[in-house]
């Protein structure tokens, strides 16, 4: 009992969310975990083991994760409505020399991006833009500063919940709240799942990478999109069908990418 932490849709509430509990269930963790296990002999036994890293391994690999080399910059939103930002693929971005820059959505009234340009990135990874649709659709200076660095030529990437804010507007329990407006599709919560599994996909060139789906959305009309541009198959093979959109250089799926696959 000492362990739980309450869940909700796509998981449990992350530690941002209530920080004051998430300590007391770490100290608990940290004291059942110290008293039932020989920390020592586990350390000792572990470091006969030694893996090289997979980063190092396939290091002339990862100019395949977007963005391309030539990206000078990536400004990455993370906050309450897109905290799902994978380690690696931002290990990735450092190891071909990207600068990374971190931004709110919700809290930050200038954007670091507002000047970016074709050697610059936007990158909106997954997160919960459904539980702050409101506050979101009022954000006009970030959906003004996005468009603006799109004009620019700045490459804008959504993964999942930052592809739903790409979107015209997001639904949620009946309201429509207006979003960036750089994809012309909507978004509609559904409050059910929608899709989970592993995933590997193919893109327009070529290009292969692994990940997954777990959502509870779904588009609701493409409204004159582009063909989608990733090929889908499941952890079994089989076809899931087309993901995502691509406008220029702003494109999004709801696929979360975690590797390229060699």
């Amino acid at each position: 009992e000492r362990l739980r932490m309450p869940s909700r849709h796509l998981g449990l509430h992350q530690v941002d969310d209530n920080s004051s509990q998430a300590e007391s269930v770490i100290e608990s963790c940290a004291d059942q975990v110290s008293a039932a296990l020989d920390l020592r002999a586990l350390w000792a036994s572990l470091n006969e083991f030694r893996l090289e890293p997979r980063l190092d391994q396939g290091s002339a690999q990862v100019s395949a994760l977007p963005p391309p080399p030539a990206t000078r910059k990536v400004w990455v939103a993370r906050d309450e409505a897109f905290a799902f930002n994978y380690a690696n693929a931002l290990g990735a971005w450092r190891a071909r020399h990207v600068e990374l820059g971190f931004f709110s959505p919700l809290h930050d009234e200038i954007f670091g991006f507002a000047t970016a340009d074709e050697r610059d990135a936007v990158f909106l990874g997954g997160g919960y833009p459904e539980l702050h649709a409101t506050r979101l659709s009022a954000r006009a200076s970030l959906w003004g500063a996005l468009r603006s660095a799109a004009e620019r030529g700045t490459r804008i990437i959504g993964e999942c919940g930052g592809y739903m804010a790409l979107g015209r507007s997001l639904r949620v329990d009946g309201t429509e709240h207006p979003m960036a407006g750089l994809l012309p599709m909507s978004f509609e919560h559904v409050g059910r799942r929608c899709a989970l599994g592993y995933r590997e996909v193919t893109g327009s060139k070529g290009e292969r990478y692994r990940g997954h789906e777990f959502r509870y959305s779904r588009s609701v009309g493409n409204g004159g999109a582009p063909p989608c541009w990733l090929q889908s198959l499941d952890s079994s093979g089989s076809d899931v069908g087309d993901r995502g959109a691509r406008l220029g250089r702003v494109s999004g799926s709801f696929f979360h990418l975690i590797d390229f696959a060699p």
